[in-house]
């Protein structure tokens, strides 16, 4: 379909890449870092991917273009277990509504409200589980760490 074809190759805004820059540089600032990437083959989440400017071993999917969110969670479940933190690089709506399967708790009452109105492009929420094994994750299991939503503030001059 040539429509989807040409969202595939759709490439960031001026300020996409610049959004995609300062997430890079808030998950810089994080504990923890994630041992692996698994990224959609779509050009705008590479180029997200390269705006971050910090190598990470990552694996292109085409699964996780436009995926839903049942795929999405087959592909963390399939993780290998050697890998401590997941990225995943992925689009909405699925990349949204996995976030509000997974998340049972939040470390921060206020992200609870944000998390479910919006997950805009170049939001990133960090979830948190206590298993040993990635298939071992299950709905509402995950507690939310950390939520990134650029924009989120009327600072920002259109």
């Amino acid at each position: 379909e040539e429509s989807a074809q040409g969202d595939h190759a759709r490439g960031l805004t001026e300020r996409g890449t610049a959004d995609a820059a300062a997430l890079g540089a808030w998950l810089g600032k994080l504990p923890m870092r994630p041992s692996l990437v698994l990224c959609s083959t779509a050009v705008r989440t590479r180029q997200t991917l390269a705006a971050f400017g910090m190598r990470l071993p990552t694996i292109l999917s085409d699964k996780l273009y436009l995926a839903s969110t049942t795929d999405m969670l087959a592909l963390v479940r399939g993780a290998d277990d050697a890998e401590s933190t997941l990225l995943l690089l992925c689009h909405n709506p699925g990349a949204h509504a996995l976030l509000g399967l997974l998340v049972g708790t939040c470390a921060d009452p206020k992200d609870e409200a944000r998390m479910l109105l919006k997950f805009p492009t170049a939001a990133c929420a960090v979830i948190d589980f206590s298993v040993s094994h990635w298939s071992e994750i299950a709905p509402g299991s995950g507690v939310l760490t950390h939520l990134r939503i650029a924009h989120d503030d009327t600072s920002y001059a259109h």
